[in-house]
């Protein structure tokens, strides 16, 4: 199998290809699982895959005993089964409604009504979970999602499922509270709190891609010199920590090219250089790489930055 496809960076992609870098039974499970755009059916193809061709192994994390991987594996596969059984399920309670939290578009008695319209487009194809993607890094807007709710409910009775926005192929489901138990849940949650160790190409002062534009790495600590801290990470860390920090450009005020500089974190795996050319109001990202890089001192990163408003001003 090969498993770098279902790393989302194909900087990341080429540069693990290019160590040769093997990954575990357990990473090669939670790579296939954090992977967002592999429809989830290709997921469970790739899980048995790594159950028939890949050996055994003790699932051990943050002081707890799961057993064997490949046992964990088939479990898993069926708790998700039964997320989506539920989830497509049609019950006069619920309705079914394109975006999360709230929305304003037409909602719908089943799953086959909603996506049926929106092949028709009586649902506007451009209504895509907008705020979400910017948070989950979904920068190529490939995706839409689905909420099923009750009706006149905000509350925990609402599943949510992501989709190809083109070929409608179900790529990941979030059940109701009340579809599993609470130690169901719990096993459920497992590759959430994990965090793995994936090698990539980037330094600090390197120019990323962000939900924001350009990016500059700031703080990396994934160097492979860096053992022990990858150590730690890897026996106490959680999905949670593997984002890295980053600073770009923010809008802060009513002018157009009123930016500063903001601080933002990054799930690291998914980082890809930026290639384009800087527009205007980025330009400052070249001072800041900079500096990140080690190559310019404080002072005449303010300086630079002084320089940058004085232009932006006069624009």
């Amino acid at each position: 199998m090969d498993i770098y496809k279902f790393i989302e960076s194909k900087d990341i992609q080429e540069h693990c290809r290019k160590l040769g870098h093997q990954f575990n039974t357990v990473e090669s499970a939670y790579l296939v699982w954090q992977s967002r755009f592999i429809p989830l059916t290709e997921k469970y193809v790739a899980w048995r895959e790594i159950i028939d061709t890949m050996p055994d192994m003790q699932w051990n994390h943050k002081g707890k005993d799961w057993g064997s991987i490949h046992r964990c594996l088939e479990r898993y596969i069926e708790l998700e089964d039964r997320l989506v059984e539920d989830f497509y399920k049609t019950d006069e309670m619920y309705r079914f409604e394109e975006g999360w939290p709230s929305s304003t578009e037409k909602k719908f008695e089943s799953m086959e009504q909603l996506i049926e319209a929106r092949k028709s487009r009586i649902i506007k194809p451009d209504s895509i979970y907008t705020r979400m993607d910017k948070i989950s890094q979904n920068i190529n807007g490939s995706t839409f999602e689905i909420c099923k709710r009750k009706r006149r409910s905000q509350g925990p009775n609402i599943a949510e499922a992501r989709f190809n926005k083109d070929s409608f192929e179900l790529l990941s489901v979030a059940g109701r509270y009340d579809a599993l138990n609470e130690e169901e849940w719990q096993f459920a949650m497992i590759f959430k709190e994990m965090w793995v160790y994936v090698p990539t190409p980037f330094k600090p002062g390197d120019i990323v891609v962000s939900p924001d534009g350009p990016a500059v790495v700031h703080d990396w600590k994934l160097a492979p010199e860096n053992r022990e801290y990858i150590r730690q990470m890897e026996q106490e860390g959680a999905g949670r920590d593997m984002g890295i920090s980053v600073l770009c450009m923010d809008r802060f005020g009513t002018n157009k090219f009123d930016y500063g500089v903001r601080c933002s974190q990054l799930f690291y795996p998914r980082l890809e250089y930026f290639r384009q050319e800087l527009s205007p109001e980025h330009s400052f990202i070249k001072a800041l790489s900079s500096y990140c890089a080690g190559e310019l001192d404080l002072p005449k990163l303010l300086s630079a930055y002084y320089l940058y408003k004085e232009e932006m001003n006069l624009r």
